[in-house]
């Protein structure tokens, strides 16, 4: 899987019951199998979703468990805007 125990060269933070949490953007993950994700023609949203998923049950655990889903869409979509997966669309050849 993606190797997040580097110090991220950019992050986010928010906020969840009291508590700031932060975590590394989508740029700052530079594992190899990250880059290759972001170099894919069609990027597969539950590619990118595992990968946020990931950076939450490393890097902010407590707020992964007490998020409803509402908040956890708000802040998946903040998140992939920090990245360059932009949203699939046709390409005119």
């Amino acid at each position: 899987m993606i190797d997040l125990d580097t110090i991220p060269t950019s992050t986010m933070d928010f906020q969840l019951g009291g508590e700031t949490y932060t975590i590394p953007t989508l740029d700052a993950l530079d594992a190899d199998n990250v880059l290759m994700l972001l170099d894919k023609e069609s990027v597969n949203r539950s590619d990118v979703i595992a990968m946020f998923r990931n950076v939450l049950e490393t890097h902010a655990p407590g707020a992964l468990k007490s998020m409803t889903m509402a908040q956890l869409t708000s802040l998946l979509v903040a998140w992939r805007g920090t990245g360059d997966v932009g949203e699939s669309s046709p390409s005119s050849d």
